[in-house]
């Protein structure tokens, strides 16, 4: 009930507005429902994806070679996580 009197109050649902909300008031109303489809927020929201790539970023050594360097730091990210699981005392 909040999140719709958010929406009405501050930008009329107009899609023109919409820039003025953010995603973190909209998704208050989804909370619930998709808790109970998918478990928790945070196996099923962007900001879980957003925040690897952020990660990943940080790790590039040389920028030069950005897509190649990326899906480097994400393939040893990978192994490193595969390793972890089948010996968690690493």
């Amino acid at each position: 009930e909040g999140e719709n009197e958010f929406e009405l109050m501050y930008y009329q649902r107009r899609v023109d507005q919409i820039h003025f909300v953010r995603p973190c008031v909209h998704l208050t109303g989804h909370l619930a429902p998709e808790a109970t489809r998918f478990s928790s927020p945070i196996c099923s929201s962007q900001w879980t994806m957003e925040r690897t790539i952020g990660n990943l970023r940080q790790e590039i050594r040389q920028p030069s070679d950005l897509f190649s360097n990326l899906a480097q730091q994400g393939i040893r990210r990978c192994q490193m996580n595969a390793l972890k699981a089948m010996f968690p005392s690493l």
